[in-house]
């Protein structure tokens, strides 16, 4: 990722990405398809 974006890039990205992760596990468990 270093190409592309800077070391506060990352990091403010790294808990979006862990958010976003974290409600596809809770869909898939309730085996919500998107609308």
């Amino acid at each position: 990722m270093k190409p592309h974006f800077s070391e506060q890039e990352i990091s403010d990205l790294t808990p979006l990405i862990v958010a976003i992760n974290g409600w596809n596990r809770i869909a898939v468990s309730f085996r919500k398809m998107p609308e």
